[in-house]
């Protein structure tokens, strides 16, 4: 790990002059990109440049981890979606909602948006952004929060991103932009990690300091329908992020509402500080830039000038006019042939396979064929109970083994202390449990029970409501686990 460390970073250091004067040159596509003068977010830089990190980071060569991955998907992947799916399964990596990098750097409640349950790992953060000056001082905000991976979005066809925000797919016409932002990425973590004790590769994950700063009252998903309750409700700023992250906090879990404690759940997490590896999510091309010669100028520029190892190519273009972001989902046909001919093309680096996969048997195909990873999305959210056999189909691991009747038990737990602490809304909580029985008897009525349930005053507490809405549920269905072996 430390001679990869040194590697990294002299090779990043090799790249700056060239990426300098590109990221500060012209762009080809001169109407999207930002302007070269002097933008607010410098002084915003240099407020984050010297925030503290952890202790002890350890670097991942095994990339095994990013073998089967749940997409970014804004309003579904919050932290109450990712704590749900992490009692169903334990390897799967997870992914925040994309967040832009305006929003951690000049929102006033920055860490609403970057705070996780303990329980996440391992988990990746995407970002959004355009500016190598606004993405830095984010990656900073990112690294105090210990996530495994940082992504950055350029495949985002949403007209609010790749048209007035100026990125997610709208970047794939400029590579050298975004090697420029995929390098300050590296960089960044590079420098604020290259002082702390290299680890053995080999090493298993070492214990990591207790972490005190209290969970937000939503996550960016769900801050319009819970603003009210977010101002009131416990935050963290970006010292107490940094008290945590390096160890100073040592001690009794913070308390809140009259002393009541937090649960394991609820605050930042505890877990092994680890170097976080920089990613790029992509399509296979944009407008009439489509052909698999512009998608391998790509990767070859991303990857030489800007240090990217690990692409995520969502296997079809994408159209940032004509179609919206359902359509730009489902219209454009589907290209594996293109992501295995990257695979071959460029076997020094991974490539994880997304768009239409719906099954683990597919994702397992495209795995023996020579992809590195498979990304779920839609599949992901519409039957999140085939992850119950994640960990032991893909990663060699027992199951978590819960059923769903003890997943719910757990999860209402969580939820009465979101609600009843935080502030965050029944409907909110609701959202990640409408299609844990998809496809099951007694599904749908599920559905209409919780839903029924969210308003009923008689039941006061979310035990109280999922228990009501499991009672239309088989007791063979609530019951059912997932296989051994």
């Amino acid at each position: 790990a430390s001679s990869s460390s040194s590697s990294s970073a002299s090779s990043s250091s090799s790249r700056s002059s060239s990426l300098s004067a590109a990221a500060a040159a012209p762009s080809p596509s001169a109407e999207h990109t930002p302007p070269a003068e002097s933008s607010p977010a410098a002084s915003a830089a240099e407020e984050f440049h010297d925030l503290p990190l952890a202790t002890v980071f350890t670097a991942r060569s095994d990339p095994v981890y990013s073998k089967l991955s749940i997409a970014p998907m804004m309003d579904v992947t919050d932290r109450h979606y990712r704590y749900l799916l992490r009692l169903i399964t334990k390897e799967t990596l997870l992914y925040t909602e994309m967040i832009v990098d305006k929003t951690i750097i000049f929102s006033e409640h920055r860490d609403i948006f970057l705070l996780r349950n303990k329980v996440e790992p391992p988990v990746a953060v995407q970002l959004g952004g355009n500016n190598p000056d606004e993405m830095e001082p984010a990656i900073v905000c990112a690294l105090a929060h210990n996530y495994d991976e940082i992504d950055l979005n350029v495949g985002c066809p949403s007209s609010r991103v790749s048209g007035k925000g100026c990125f997610g797919a709208m970047l794939m016409k400029t590579p050298m932009r975004v090697a420029a932002l995929a390098q300050r990425m590296v960089e960044t973590v590079e420098r604020h990690t290259a002082h702390l004790p290299p680890a053995a590769a080999s090493s298993s994950a070492s214990s990591a300091s207790s972490a005190s700063c209290a969970s937000s009252s939503a996550s960016s998903a769900s801050s319009s329908s819970s603003s009210a309750s977010s101002s009131s409700a416990p935050s963290c700023d970006s010292s107490s992020c940094a008290a945590a992250a390096d160890g100073s906090n040592d001690g009794p879990a913070p308390t809140h509402n009259g002393g009541r404690p937090h649960s394991d759940y609820s605050y930042l997490p505890t877990h092994t500080h680890l170097k976080p590896r920089v990613t790029i999510k992509c399509r296979l091309g944009v407008d009439d830039i489509d052909s698999y010669e512009s998608v391998a100028h790509f990767v070859d520029v991303v990857s030489r000038h800007g240090g990217v190892q690990h692409f995520i190519i969502h296997a079809r273009k994408a159209f940032l006019k004509g179609l919206n972001p359902a359509q730009n989902r489902n219209v454009p046909p589907l290209m594996y042939d293109r992501v295995y001919r990257l695979k071959e093309d460029f076997p020094h680096l991974q490539f994880s396979l997304n768009g239409g996969v719906k099954t683990f048997d597919e994702a397992e195909k495209a795995l023996e064929l020579g992809l590195d990873g498979v990304m779920l999305g839609r599949a992901a959210w519409h039957t999140p109970w085939i992850f119950s056999d994640a960990d032991r189909r893909f990663f060699g691991r027992p199951n978590p083994g819960l059923s769903r009747r003890e997943v719910l038990e757990r999860y209402g737990a969580y939820a009465e202390e979101q609600r009843t602490i935080y502030g965050v809304s029944k409907a909110i909580l609701a959202r990640p449990l409408l299609p844990l029985f998809a496809g099951e008897r007694g599904g749908k009525a599920f559905r209409r029970e919780l839903s029924e349930g969210l308003h009923n005053k008689g039941l006061e507490t979310y035990p109280e409501i999922i228990g009501q809405a499991i009672s239309v549920l088989p007791d063979e269905v609530l019951d059912a686990r997932a296989p051994d072996s």
